[in-house]
């Protein structure tokens, strides 16, 4: 069911201070954004190097922003998103087995309005899925 590795996902307390770095480190030559996603109440940037897996930084608009509490400890690492075939099929699966689904598929205007779904797994954390 599970296509690929997408994207993985970092929270930053502020996007332009985080770009410059990423840039430098990973010799970044493809990026875009900002996205608002007004939806998720965030602002997303995406950053990649050549086809490698994209780096999505996450800002929170605001303080009712989901990730606006972990920018205050700092941000970091906070999701991985792969790609699947069947996001519905995947979802309920991953429910079947315990996991907890923190959103249930809905259209994500970075992606083109493909659907995403996030899901908490107790032993690995917060995974986003995405449809092919």
């Amino acid at each position: 069911m599970i296509n690929k590795l997408h994207h993985i996902g970092i929270v930053v307390k502020n996007l332009l201070p985080a770009i410059e770095p990423l840039n430098m480190i990973f010799n970044i030559n493809h990026s875009f954004g900002p996205i608002i996603d007004e939806s998720r109440k965030s602002r997303l940037f995406f950053l990649q190097k050549n086809e490698d897996i994209l780096i999505e930084l996450i800002e929170p608009l605001n303080n009712e922003s989901p990730v606006y509490l972990f920018s205050l400890k700092g941000g970091g690492l906070h999701h991985i998103c792969f790609e699947v075939s069947d996001i519905n099929k995947f979802v309920l699966n991953a429910r079947k087995n315990g996991a907890i689904i923190v959103s249930n598929p809905a259209p994500a205007i970075a992606f083109g309005n493909k659907r995403v779904a996030f899901i908490y797994e107790k032993n690995i954390g917060l995974i986003e899925v995405k449809e092919s």
